[in-house]
């Protein structure tokens, strides 16, 4: 009985993926760039304030969606997020999920399709947005596209009940917009064209109500490992109201901070042109 909660709890990175978590950068990166706790590495006596299997660093769409998959996989959670409210910029976006491959939505409308037509349809010539992404990743999206639906349907997400036709990116129709958030004194915006909030919303009721402790206006500082800029990552650590915290992460932790779009750093990397004004 101990073994098999043990397994359950051991959640892989395959897993986290079915379940639609991704993460903007690695520990590693992390520690590259300056952002590993050197003073805490290699002391015994280290003291941690809080504790959990798994800690998320951002609780956006890729935290939330990862933090549950961890609670459905028996693990405890704590996810650490620097605004004073839940979803990033999932939050204020127009809810558009590009997800297909045969989900439940797409067989009520007929219509056809495949993680191999996903995958076909992601790296074609004209694809301008995808054409020259890593294969294997696109592989990946693919066959994990109407897991990842029927997941976050499973967890509260609504979607508008409408077929759209084919898009630029896409031979069939996948696209399904969320249904805006119903409580109204929970929304970021009241943009109709805003549906993000039902999204994460949903997503946030789920972790909560599946046990996820959520640190608002909690900075994440440092990746804390076991050695300087290598081995196992232990914790990190935390600022808040001008305080120090010092979490434990005993099986993960996921850096799920939105750095696609709000880092210039990365972002020029893909276009110089993206600097700081835009």
């Amino acid at each position: 009985m101990g073994t098999k909660k043990q397994n359950d709890a051991d959640v892989s990175r395959r897993d986290f993926l079915r379940k639609g978590a991704a993460a903007g950068v690695g520990a590693s990166t992390l520690a590259g760039l300056g952002l590993t706790d050197v003073a805490a590495q290699g002391n015994p006596q280290r003291r941690w304030d809080l504790t959990a299997d798994f800690v998320t660093i951002g609780a956006g769409v890729s935290g939330l969606a990862a933090a549950v998959s961890a609670l459905d996989h028996g693990a405890s959670v704590i996810m650490v997020e620097e605004n004073f409210d839940i979803g990033g910029h999932g939050m204020v976006s127009g809810g558009n999920v590009h997800l297909g491959g045969g989900t439940s939505r797409q067989r009520k409308h007929g219509i056809q399709d495949s993680a191999d037509q996903v995958f076909q349809d992601w790296v074609r010539y004209d694809h301008r947005e995808s054409r020259y992404s890593d294969r294997d990743l696109v592989r990946a999206f693919a066959d994990e596209n109407a897991a990842t639906f029927e997941f976050l349907v499973a967890n509260g997400v609504q979607f508008t009940d409408e077929s759209t036709g084919p898009g630029a990116a896409s031979t069939v129709s996948r696209q399904g917009t969320a249904v805006q958030w119903p409580v109204r004194s929970e929304l970021m915006t009241s943009l109709p064209s805003r549906r993000g909030s039902g999204l994460v919303r949903a997503l946030e009721k789920s972790a909560r109500a599946k046990g996820a402790k959520i640190l608002l206006r909690h900075k994440m500082t440092s990746i804390v490992r076991a050695n300087p800029t290598s081995g196992r990552v232990l914790g990190i650590t935390a600022t808040t109201e001008g305080r120090t915290v010092r979490i434990e992460a005993r099986k993960g932790v996921l850096v799920a901070s939105g750095g696609h779009s709000s880092n210039v750093s990365f972002r020029r990397m893909f276009d110089p042109r993206r600097t700081e004004e835009y």
